[in-house]
């Protein structure tokens, strides 16, 4: 976990999860500068955790940076994207790329490109200018059981979005395959679980601006959303992170706001 927002301001302290002892350890509190609204994913094939862009206040950032907890170190990568916040990031596995798509710069006038970052040559490459409509706050995760990657939802500067879309990094090409399903949102979360071949998507907020606590999965293979009930889960809320351990069959949710700045995981 790298950096967001809190009673302070803007953040950039690094912690890792340990989910076998269920705690929380700082393993760094120096790299890239503080910020929000930026984008992580890891990259399994290169064991690094790459960043991308962010804000702080009315500085934007379009720098790369990547993490390697074997030795608990930063190291700034290079450029690529225009620099923007907001933007949706996921690995796709199948082809060892990250992929980036959207975000905004003023949170006015959104992006819809498409990019990918291959960490071997140390070069982002814009693959797309099509697709989705240009937004912000969305959510993307990689279904590496279909070899997908799975938007859904977002801010379009005037209306949010409840649309789902799918990036065939092969073709280089999107495609909508759903509007309907979960009610229109941004600043969720979703994350792929890959145990159970199944998109997970929870929180952010609705068009009114009130925070959801709402969890719905994503089977690709039907091309369905289903709404999942539960006797325990976390408190409405939009702005935090979600991400899937596979070596232990769960989704890690942290943080997030809903009128007040939460800690709880």
């Amino acid at each position: 976990l790298f950096g967001g927002v809190g009673n302070i301001g803007r953040l950039g302290d690094i912690w890792e999860w340990n989910g076998a002892t269920r705690a929380w350890t700082q393993v760094a509190s120096f790299g890239p500068q503080r910020r929000s609204n930026h984008a992580m994913a890891y990259d399994s094939g290169r064991s690094r955790t790459v960043l991308f862009g962010g804000a702080n206040g009315s500085s934007f950032f379009g720098d790369t940076w990547e993490w390697n907890g074997a030795t608990a170190a930063w190291t700034p990568a290079s450029s690529g994207p225009q620099s923007r916040y907001a933007h949706a990031m996921a690995y796709d596995s199948g082809r060892n790329r990250t992929v980036v798509f959207g975000g905004t710069i003023n949170g006015f006038s959104n992006f819809r490109d498409t990019w990918e970052w291959n960490g071997a040559n140390a070069a982002w490459t814009l693959v797309a200018s099509t697709g989705p409509q240009s937004r912000a706050e969305h959510a993307m995760a990689y279904d590496s059981g279909r070899n997908r990657t799975v938007l859904f939802g977002g801010d379009n500067g005037s209306i949010r979005l409840g649309d789902t879309w799918e990036w065939n990094g092969a073709t280089a090409a999107w495609t909508q395959v759903a509007s309907t399903g979960p009610q229109s949102r941004y600043i969720h979360a979703m994350a792929y679980d890959s145990g159970r071949n199944r998109t997970v998507l929870f929180g952010g907020l609705n068009s009114n601006g009130i925070p959801l606590g709402d969890t719905w999965e994503w089977n690709g293979a039907n091309a369905a959303w289903t709404p999942q009930i539960f006797a325990n889960s976390p408190g409405a809320r939009a702005y935090h992170a979600m991400a899937y351990v596979s070596g232990r069959n769960r989704t890690v949710l942290f943080g997030g706001y809903n009128g007040s700045y939460l800690g709880d995981t």
